[in-house]
């Protein structure tokens, strides 16, 4: 459509410009032409700002296509490339539960919640990451692992929205904890 003659005008213009060509990288596909959209987020250097949003895009390109191989295998070298990085172990869990492994996933969240550096980032962003962590748990059958991950999440954030309406519905959903009779 209109996007795509725009995006592909734009990079007429400012061909090396990182955003330009993530403007049309998704504007290709978002109009069916993922093969070349994919070229062209692979063509991002490894110290540009825009590369983590390019490799997002990839995996989620990927991932919608049901090439979750390809998602997993672009996932996994950049998170052997940059083991560190918070946002890189994300797309890695992302890809890795598009593609069902949830004991990957499970393993990627419990790693990231259990770093020195984990108590450094920002309450709302640990909640993100329990909250994370608790739903995998709770698609995997581990309602008592995903309560506890809950519960650790709101004494960060008590007031979480999303935390307290998992718990509340998830709690109605098994009949409420009822107190045991002595």
């Amino acid at each position: 459509g209109e996007g795509l003659v725009l995006a592909r005008a734009a990079h007429w213009i400012a061909p090396t410009r990182p955003n330009v060509k993530l403007a049309l990288a998704r504007a290709l596909g978002a109009n069916g032409l993922a093969g070349d959209a994919l070229v062209l987020l692979n063509s991002f250097e490894a110290g540009s700002p825009y590369r983590i949003v390019a490799l997002e895009s990839r995996i989620n390109m990927l991932i919608a296509a049901q090439n979750t191989a390809s998602a997993v295998a672009i996932a996994t070298q950049a998170v052997n490339a940059a083991p560190k990085s918070m946002a890189v172990k994300l797309l890695y869990a992302r890809a890795q539960e598009a593609a069902g492994n949830l004991p990957d996933v499970i393993a990627t969240y419990r790693q990231m919640t259990g770093t020195p550096e984990f108590s450094r980032i920002i309450p709302r962003q640990q909640a993100g990451y329990r909250l994370l962590l608790a739903s995998a748990l709770d698609k995997s059958g581990d309602w008592a692992g995903a309560k506890s991950e809950l519960e650790k999440l709101l004494v960060v954030d008590s007031n979480n929205a999303q935390a307290l309406n998992y718990l509340g519905y998830s709690l109605l959903e098994r009949g409420g904890e009822r107190a045991k009779e002595t």
